[in-house]
């Protein structure tokens, strides 16, 4: 559980110890890719009711990320004699990481298998957009998935956020026109839309800030690029950029209001100035 709002679930599924790769392809395109989410309901719910004194505005989103792990331990020749991670080659680990049954053209596997990552001779790290393979075969070792978890709850996140501010900014169109059809007192027609698009805006980008911010790989130079390809992948810079965009309409909207407000509320005491010195002539002139 993290503490920007993301709960993440994992389930594993053991294979055989030993399978050929065709096997290991057939099984791993057949169960890797059944949608789990609805599994994780009851357990999700179990874990929000023991920790929900500690939650902050607790509800479920409607935004859920589900990302595959494929593991292997060690590859061999089938005469036992483990062989290095070579021995994979893309034609061989894009059907895996696609789910396709059928093979993909070369220019599809380039495309989809250009994040691919070694560090010693017998491991691997291959990364898509829903999937990845990760041999490894220290089994203790599980820093990559890790990785990969958190870079998932990120895009998370900030997918929430962003899908937050779809919904508020037609709101907020709705909110405006209400407010400027009805009257107020010393033009303080906005005061409470205006605190609104503060909350809103300062949610957004705290929310996305703490979630970028929660993570930083800067002693491990391998798990530094795994991260950064990760998020490449997912598009992180798109959604994050989507979100500035929307949060500068709600920040010039905020301003453009506030602007609003401040000349409405100038143009009342100016009145109020005129009809104060018009009585004192007034005033003046009867007592005369």
């Amino acid at each position: 559980m993290f503490d920007f709002g993301v709960m993440s679930l994992r389930a594993r599924l053991a294979f055989p110890s030993r399978m050929r790769w065709s096997e290991f392809v057939a099984l791993g395109v057949a169960m890797g890719f059944d949608r789990a989410g609805p599994r994780f309901d009851a357990v999700r719910e179990s874990l929000v009711q023991r920790v929900r004194p500690a939650i902050d505005r607790p509800g479920v989103a409607s935004v859920v990320e589900e990302y595959v792990v494929f593991r292997i331990g060690r590859i061999d020749n089938g005469r036992g004699e483990a062989v290095g991670s070579a021995a994979l080659d893309d034609e061989r680990i894009a059907r895996l990481l696609s789910g396709e049954t059928r093979p993909l053209s070369a220019a599809a596997r380039k495309e989809q298998l250009s994040q691919r990552f070694t560090y010693f001779e017998d491991d691997l790290a291959v990364l898509t957009w829903n999937a990845a393979l990760v041999v490894e075969p220290n089994a203790e070792d599980t820093d990559v998935q890790y990785v990969l978890e958190f870079a998932n709850a990120q895009l998370l996140e900030i997918r929430y956020h962003d899908s937050n501010l779809d919904v508020e900014l037609p709101r907020m169109y709705d909110e405006v026109a209400a407010a400027r059809r009805g009257f107020h007192v010393l033009g303080r027609r906005y005061s409470r839309l205006l605190s609104a698009l503060q909350t809103r805006m300062a949610d957004a980008t705290e929310a996305v800030e703490r979630a970028e911010n929660s993570l930083k790989v800067t002693d491990d130079v391998f798990l530094a690029r795994i991260y950064a390809a990760a998020l490449e992948i997912f598009r992180e810079r798109t959604w994050r950029a989507g979100i500035d965009r929307k949060v500068t309409i709600l920040r010039s909207t905020y301003e453009i209001l506030n602007a609003e407000s401040q000349a409405r509320r100038t143009e009342i005491l100016e009145i109020v100035v005129i009809l104060l010195i018009a009585l004192e002539i007034i005033l003046a002139l009867r007592g005369s």
